[in-house]
């Protein structure tokens, strides 16, 4: 993973910091900023109450395979590492054909569906939650997740594999959503079933 990127305090979403504002919440921003204390972001974070299995983000540069959680507050995107030779964190790599984006534009085949199985495997075997490890430590521990507050969401749109989240007025995030057509109903069909997201669900 190049570059430098941070968490932003404000939405404690990581970045690549450009200019003196977060680019995800709009808020001001600096590297020098103290961090949030870690139980403040547990709560903000909130409890899990969904996984949607393995997700594929569409977005430059930060990384981009990891896991996505409904939890009682928000989207989470926690990502996916692997380690280079010297120890250090590296993107997950996706293949060329899994980058394009095809997957939503031409129909099913069997090679098309293997790739999905054989990539949401790969994903899945990196992002095993651990039950001794808090939720919060683990989203700390992999830089480049995204929090969508429940209260920033004014829609969410699915269309097949495809998950589409507005929020902030003109701002979206697209899922590709990688994981079984049945694992994802049972999930939001959960997810459903708390106040908080029924009415953008519905």
């Amino acid at each position: 993973m190049s570059g430098v990127v941070a968490m932003c305090g404000a939405c404690l979403t990581w970045i690549e910091p450009r200019g003196d504002r977060c680019h995800h919440c709009g808020e001001l921003f600096s590297l020098y900023s103290d961090d949030p204390l870690d139980r403040d972001v547990a709560e903000r974070l909130g409890e899990p109450l969904v996984d949607l299995g393995p997700v594929v983000l569409n977005r430059p540069r930060l990384p981009v395979a990891g896991r996505l959680y409904g939890t009682t507050t928000g989207w989470v995107f926690r990502p996916v590492f692997t380690l280079d030779e010297s120890g250090a964190l590296s993107q997950f790599p996706i293949p060329r054909r899994d980058r394009s984006w095809l997957w939503r534009f031409v129909p099913s085949s069997a090679t098309s569906g293997k790739a999905r199985a054989d990539l949401a495997e790969c994903i899945g075997q990196k992002a095993v939650d651990s039950a001794e490890q808090p939720f919060a430590e683990l989203y700390l521990a992999a830089p480049g997740g995204l929090f969508v507050p429940i209260a920033w969401i004014q829609k969410i749109r699915r269309q097949r594999s495809v998950l589409r989240v507005w929020y902030h007025q003109v701002q979206r995030v697209e899922f590709e959503l990688l994981a079984s057509e049945k694992v994802v109903d049972d999930a939001l069909n959960k997810l459903d079933e708390h106040d908080a997201w029924r009415a953008i669900l519905s």
